[in-house]
């Protein structure tokens, strides 16, 4: 009986750490950081997303250091994508088709290395879908983590083809001045680790 007892015990103790393990650390919107940047005719432009939403799972080992990441995923609010000129604005906002798809998602499917560097940063190559416009298309990135405090930072960058979404190139007075259909898209997103 007591053999049984000890043995429930660590069941329960297994089952009460991967509850733990499997906690959804949430984005922390006031220190992420993403910017959309690309070309037109007339000058480069950038818009800054003000508008974020997120959360993923971590594992940690016992030393604090990252052994797994999934269920990763990324929203952001296209109507809190700002370049500062409320034409450009709005012009975006049609292009990305905005009020049948208000948000561009990446979901994180799953993670081909994590590797620390001397610095104590991690290298992770990872694979996900990134849906724009209604359109979902499989990427793979290269993406640096830095644990700082009771935080996990993930920065990198993606290019890509606007037209590969089906998102037409924004123009403006008549045609007369037109973007790029090249831009990059720069993240520097924060996870809370409480």
């Amino acid at each position: 009986m007591r053999k049984v007892q000890l043995i429930l015990i660590v069941i329960v103790a297994i089952l009460a750490s991967n509850v733990l393990q499997a906690q959804k650390h949430k984005l922390g919107q006031e220190k992420s950081i993403v910017t959309i940047s690309g070309t037109s005719t007339l000058h480069d432009w950038e818009m800054s997303c003000g508008k974020l939403e997120g959360d993923a799972l971590i594992k940690f080992d016992k030393s604090h250091k990252i052994i797994e990441l999934n269920n990763l995923t990324f929203r952001v609010i296209v109507s809190g994508m700002e370049s500062g000129k409320s034409l450009m604005d709005n012009k975006t906002y049609d292009a990305l088709k905005e009020k049948e798809h208000p948000k561009i998602t990446y979901s994180l499917t799953d993670v081909t290395a994590i590797k620390a560097t001397a610095n104590g940063d991690y290298n992770i190559t990872a694979n996900g879908t990134l849906s724009i416009a209604g359109v979902t298309k499989r990427i793979s990135q290269k993406v640096t983590a830095n644990i700082s405090g009771n935080e996990v930072v993930f920065s990198g960058k993606h290019e890509l083809d606007m037209t590969t979404y089906d998102v037409t190139p924004p123009t403006a007075i008549m045609g007369t001045i037109k973007t790029g259909k090249q831009i990059t898209i720069y993240f520097k997103t924060t996870f809370s680790i409480n």
